[in-house]
């Protein structure tokens, strides 16, 4: 998770080769591919967006740092059918680097005065987005522990996480965290005792924020603001460029210098849509956007499948585990709408990790039902 690309391709390169060297030892060299027609669409359209890259430097930089590298650790990860426990100690340790971080964050905030500045983070929304996706399982891991010590370990790694978002300030991930909170507390009562201080925080705080942002965007105050009102206007040129690049898009991170060439008159030099949507549509065109919805939402609505069967019945670890990887991924998905966090290495990285996790507790789900059958 640290920003330095480098040690991100190092990281990336070691684990591969630690996983070749133990299935050559192993003797089994054969890889499991899941939805292999969507991986190949994806790569295809992702290669095209990088020839298509205004810059061909630049772009070929991100299709390297945002597909290639993410891809091949959610193959890793996939192929090495990591149990429920391993797959837990894993987001256990992505948690506690969370909370650390906004710990380290919020005495920063509160002592320097770093307003919306995430420690580690070059931008302060995909660190949001960051901590809404681990959010929901540190929740999930307070509700499962019994024994008080390490429950209040947990605790304080859940505050940190809390903290973090408070941190960023960003909008989106608190209306989607508050939203995603309830989805566990629905699932789970227990979870309730938990997040009521902060639903009833947000019934009281929300409304104002929301109406305050709107009077700001109209001129109503000491200042307009013009993140939201850039945004709308960033959205609204930008449904002008979807006939153009509809079919093939305009290539990886291309956006950046045709947007402000096509509206020089813009309120703010849009580096990207905004949008993680629109943004996949205009790097790898409808296909690659289809590609990567298609394996975003297709473990989720298998996961939540799995859920529903097991709503009237005890729930375990496994169920648990379903709840809070769906409830990060949907906090990561709806934020997105407003920002393109996916964009950063880390976050990337972290998003196909979820997906490699989410297919193979799907898998083993589907497995354990046909053995039943």
């Amino acid at each position: 998770f640290i920003t330095d690309h480098r040690l991100i391709v190092t990281l990336s390169i070691l684990l591969t080769v630690s996983f070749i060297a133990g299935r050559l030892l192993a003797g089994r060299i054969n890889l499991d591919f899941p939805h292999p027609v969507m991986l190949s669409v994806l790569m295809l359209t992702a290669i095209n967006g990088a020839v298509r890259g205004v810059d061909h430097y630049d772009s070929f930089y991100m299709f390297r740092l945002l597909i290639l590298l993410p891809m091949v650790i959610f193959i890793i990860y996939y192929n090495l059918k990591l149990s429920n426990k391993v797959i837990e100690k894993n987001l256990q340790f992505i948690s506690i680097f969370a909370s650390i971080t906004g710990w380290v964050s919020f005495a920063n905030y509160f002592l320097i005065g770093g307003t919306r500045n995430i420690v580690g983070w070059y931008s302060q929304n995909p660190a949001a987005c960051f901590f809404g996706m681990i959010m929901p399982f540190a929740l999930v891991s307070v509700l499962q522990e019994q024994q008080r010590t390490k429950k209040l370990i947990l605790w304080i790694v859940l505050l940190g996480i809390w903290t973090g978002i408070f941190v960023t300030q960003s909008r989106a991930v608190y209306v989607t965290s508050i939203f995603t909170l309830g989805y566990v507390a629905i699932k789970d009562k227990r979870a309730l005792s938990v997040i009521m201080p902060i639903l009833i925080a947000a019934i009281v705080i929300l409304p104002t924020l929301i109406l305050y942002r709107l009077a700001l965007m109209f001129g109503v105050g000491a200042h307009t603001d013009w993140s939201s009102v850039g945004r709308i206007q960033i959205w609204l040129n930008s449904l002008e460029l979807i006939p153009e690049y509809f079919w093939f898009g305009m290539g990886i991170d291309s956006f950046r210098e045709i947007y402000p060439a096509r509206f020089p008159l813009g309120f703010i030099r849009a580096v990207h849509p905004h949008n993680v949507y629109l943004r996949w549509l205009f790097e790898f065109g409808i296909f690659g956007m289809l590609a990567y919805t298609y394996l975003l939402l297709k473990p989720l609505r298998l996961s939540f499948q799995k859920v529903r069967k097991i709503e009237n019945k005890v729930w375990g670890s496994e169920e648990r585990l379903h709840v809070s990887l769906n409830a990060g991924m949907i906090t990561a998905l709806l934020a997105s709408v407003f920002d393109s966090p996916f964009h950063q290495p880390q976050l990337s990285i972290l998003l196909w990790m979820y997906l490699a996790f989410l297919l193979t507790l799907n898998q083993r789900s589907l497995a354990s039902a046909r053995h039943e059958i």
